[in-house]
């Protein structure tokens, strides 16, 4: 459908033949064609073809040509670069192509192009129909208290229901805001340390708050439970790397606290036991303003306010070399301009909605999750796997999931129904007349566990491990034997090895970060215990 117009004149459909750009709103195209192509065309050879016209200047950086001109790339070395001041250019690029680059943001309006490559190092640009796009439904919003300005970061506590989000506001003494989502009672207020003065983020274990700091490049923390809620804890406090100097959101599984940077482009991985840098891995180019951060294990989500939108990435494995970040762009939660939320900042999710706190009109807006992301949680949910064991918002997909919990899924599971009382344990630290005591003592008769350590215990409330979770899956769905999947951090020789290999060849795990290890010493979260399930009861019967 690439049209032919004559090389510089402008075409009905509001298309100009141009490189970069031509006034803000060709060059803010251009900058999206320069994104769409870096890492698709790059290994692709130029045809041999007449150089452009040497009347026509340069394609450059600070270069905006006016409508009905153009710009020229002299040789294939030049790339594509973006810079926070909007400026850009692409790499030379002879071979036809036409690209699709919808969901622009430009002043505040939602614009979308397709890019046609004419074969000569230029390219027609033409404004298209607004459909790519479509704003996510609108759940319920959360008003924030008239004291509450700017707000960043957002953590939920799951025990006391209660959304907390930072106050940023300049001029006033920062702060942390309690919602409780159960009631419209006041929110609780907890100042922060007077050098904590540019709070960005916020996770919690329910103990301990941590909190990044962008003038202190820094990662504070606090007691967060009791009368002593508020009280610096230095001991837990570590300085973030050199480059990490642009600290935005936080999150954590418990054991590695991700950091996202808005000066460098990059999520951050730290030791959360004692600050060491573990990797550094960079977000995509388009996602140029990134601010808020969340994550259920699997996937990432990290809001960007110049796109008024929520990228999707694949969680990467730790320890690891610095790499880029895998986009899972179907994940994404787009055009959230169109519902007002066109400054999103913090981020958190209870596994069917998505929250995204706003930093100019002081509101939290809820969506639904992406479907894919949904599907699985649904559909357990429906046959009443999660009753009893849910948290007090539902599923808490980013929390680590207890082993008691992975039994009661488990057998809900297998057996399509809750087993019959118990009156005496076979382990001895779970009480017989315990919830969770019937569905530990099942799935101990199906062989799905022997307990822990010296088998006399079970662990109840101890987190799973992936690696622990791909013995427990293969006993309990008894996956075949498979060959050696070649995940790079899993030693053939490790006591897991073999169930990794059963769970991967029938698709219950495709794996961590780009899929090239399979992070077995990470702890599962309730989110990927739910996939996992849903995952093995596709499986053929």
């Amino acid at each position: 459908m690439a049209p032919t117009p004559a090389r510089g004149v402008d075409t009905d459909g509001g298309g100009v033949l141009l490189g970069a750009g031509a006034g803000r709103r060709m060059l803010a195209a251009g900058l999206l064609i320069g994104l769409a192509l870096v890492g698709w065309f790059a290994g692709s050879v130029p045809a041999q073809q007449e150089e452009a016209p040497t009347t026509w200047p340069l394609c450059r950086a600070d270069l905006v040509v006016e409508p009905g001109e153009a710009c020229r790339y002299p040789r294939r070395s030049d790339h594509f670069v973006v810079r926070s001041t909007g400026e850009g250019r692409l790499f030379f690029f002879r071979d036809l192509a036409t690209v699709q680059v919808p969901g622009w943001r430009i002043d505040g309006q939602i614009a979308h192009f397709l890019a046609h490559a004419q074969g000569d190092g230029s390219w027609l640009i033409e404004s298209v129909d607004p459909e790519p796009e479509v704003a996510p439904d609108l759940g319920g919003v959360v008003e924030l208290a008239d004291s509450h300005g700017t707000p960043t970061g957002m953590w939920h506590d799951d025990e006391n229901n209660t959304l907390w989000l930072l106050e940023n506001t300049t001029g006033a003494a920062d702060a942390i805001y309690g919602y409780p989502l159960v009631d419209t009672s006041p929110p609780k207020v907890v100042e922060l340390a007077v050098q904590n003065a540019q709070p960005r983020g916020l996770w919690s274990d329910g103990l301990i708050l941590w909190v990044s700091d962008s003038a202190a490049d820094r990662v504070f923390s606090y007691i967060f439970v009791g009368t002593r809620r508020g009280i610096p804890i230095e001991s837990s406090e570590f300085a973030l790397a050199a480059d990490n100097a642009e600290p935005r959101g936080i999150w954590s599984d418990g054991e590695v606290l991700w950091v996202l940077d808005a000066g460098v482009g990059a999520l951050f991985a730290y030791n959360l036991a004692d600050g060491s840098l573990l990797g550094r891995h960079a977000l995509d180019p388009a996602n140029a303003s990134p601010h808020g951060l969340w994550s259920d294990g699997d996937a990432v989500w990290v809001s960007d306010h110049e796109r008024a939108r929520l990228f999707a990435y694949l969680l990467p494995q730790v320890p690891a070399e610095s790499a880029a970040l895998k986009r899972s762009p179907g994940d994404d939660v787009a055009a959230l301009a169109d519902s007002g939320n066109a400054s999103p900042r913090g981020v958190w999710s209870d596994g069917q909605m998505i929250y995204v706190a706003d930093a100019n009109d002081d509101i939290v807006y809820s969506y639904p999750m992406p479907p894919s992301i949904r599907s699985a949680v649904a559909a357990l949910a429906r046959r009443g796997i999660f009753a009893g064991a849910e948290c007090d918002t539902g599923l808490c997909p980013g929390e680590p999931i207890s082993r008691q919990t992975m039994a009661v899924w488990t057998v809900r599971m297998l057996d399509g129904q809750d087993p019959p009382p118990v009156t005496e344990s076979r382990f001895n630290d779970v009480d017989a007349t315990d919830f969770h005591a019937p569905f530990i003592e099942r799935m101990a008769a199906l062989g799905v566990t022997s307990g822990c350590g010296d088998g006399s215990g079970f662990c109840p409330n101890r987190t799973v491990t992936r690696a622990q979770t791909a013995a427990f899956m293969s006993r309990a769905y008894n996956l075949p034997d498979a060959p050696d999947p070649g995940f790079t951090d899993v030693d053939p020789d490790a006591w897991f090895a073999a169930d990794v290999a059963r769970l991967a060849a029938s698709k219950i795990t495709l794996g961590c970060g780009d899929g090239s290890g399979f992070c077995p010493h990470r702890n599962v979260t309730r989110g990927q215990m739910a996939a996992f399930l849903h995952r093995a009861d596709q499986l053929p019967k």
